[in-house]
């Protein structure tokens, strides 16, 4: 994924995150990804790659949609 997409889901998962007032742990554990990986992703040190982008948006509920270009 690119820097924008990683940005748009990041920024996504962090408002579902605060909304729900879920940790990142809760996450990992509903999601079955890794919370050093959710960790790394959400403060930018690594990309996301697009299955595990599926995985996390899929356990807050949410919807990855192809952008209009």
């Amino acid at each position: 994924m690119g820097m924008t997409e990683d940005h748009t889901i990041r920024r996504a998962i962090a408002d579902e995150l605060d909304r729900r007032r879920w940790s990142k742990y809760r996450l990992a554990k509903q999601s079955g990804v890794s919370a050093v990986v959710i960790g790394r992703f959400m403060s930018g040190e690594r990309d996301i790659k697009a299955a595990t982008a599926v995985r996390l948006m899929a356990a807050l509920g949410l919807k990855i949609e192809r952008s209009q270009r």
